[in-house]
């Protein structure tokens, strides 16, 4: 993989150091200036607000320092869970991919929505500042 291609985070509680979760920017190698995001989240730290925290932190660093024009969020169709992050950090819903990618053995929708420099300071649901 090409140096600056890929960049994983660990997401850790403030004071205690415990694990959250992960965020990832990977480049896309047909488009340098963007990239696809992803985030996880251990099952006993949701619903804390620790995974939007960290999104946006990424994303405005990828956006701005990083200088990419566009941020990529993708998950499988029915992951309530990282939709309700990608909204509230002010991704933008583009569509659904049908059968786009194998999960098991079995080619499953996804969902796509993208962010924009001119999106961060956009924000939608219950945490606006």
């Amino acid at each position: 993989m090409a140096k600056d291609s890929e960049f994983i985070w660990c997401v850790v509680e403030r004071g205690t150091g415990r694990l959250v979760g992960a965020q990832a920017v990977t480049r896309k190698a047909d488009d340098p200036a963007a990239a696809s995001v992803g985030w996880w989240t251990v099952q006993e730290q949701r619903g804390r607000g620790y995974t939007v925290e960290a999104a946006r932190a990424v994303a405005r660093w990828a956006l701005t320092d990083l200088g990419l024009r566009r941020l990529q969020w993708l998950a499988y169709v029915g992951n309530d869970g990282s939709r309700a992050v990608a909204e509230r950090v002010g991704y933008r819903y583009e569509g659904t991919l049908r059968s786009y990618a194998d999960q098991r053995g079995v080619f499953r929708d996804a969902w796509v929505a993208s962010l924009l420099p001119a999106d961060l300071d956009r924000r939608t649901g219950p945490d606006q500042d």
